[in-house]
């Protein structure tokens, strides 16, 4: 077809793929988003260890685009996931107290 905006490709895009491609377009960097388990490994390469329910909760979080809202005690690492998560995605980090 002539003047197609996006190639034919023989395999379904899917959401997480247009996430991911965007993300890398913004970040210069590839951001996998495609299991609960990447993003765990993501975290950990950026210094941050969080257990499945956390890894879960930013997972579904970045892919469904939605907030992710953190509470809890003082220095249980909320502030520290909000730089970590800024810093892989090439988000900026307002901080407000």
């Amino acid at each position: 077809m002539h003047g197609q905006i996006f190639p034919k490709v023989d395999t379904p895009i899917t959401a997480l793929t247009v996430i991911a491609s965007i993300l890398k377009l913004v970040t210069g960097t590839a951001i996998d988003l495609s299991s609960v388990e990447s993003v765990s490994q993501a975290l950990a390469h950026h210094g941050y260890l969080a257990d499945r329910g956390l890894a879960t909760s930013v997972f579904l979080a970045l892919t469904l685009k939605r907030p992710l809202l953190l509470e809890g005690e003082a220095g249980v690492g909320k502030t520290e996931l909000a730089k970590v998560l800024a810093s892989w995605t090439g988000g900026e980090l307002i901080r407000l107290q």
